[in-house]
């Protein structure tokens, strides 16, 4: 059940499994910009890391 949605209809979706399927989608958006932000997290602390390998050279 979607976190939004409560079985009196009031989330505004036609029906129970249309709102379960719009949170589908909402998790998937989620986790895909969770991996995106902690991937350029990663570029971010290699980018950090190269340029302090630079003053060591």
């Amino acid at each position: 059940m979607a976190m939004w949605e409560n079985r009196s209809g009031k989330c505004g979706a036609r029906s129970c499994a249309q709102c379960d399927a719009i949170s589908a989608l909402t998790l998937i958006g989620a986790r895909d910009k969770v991996k995106a932000e902690s991937t350029r997290m990663e570029d971010l602390a290699s980018f950090w890391n190269d340029i302090g390998d630079l003053g060591h050279g």
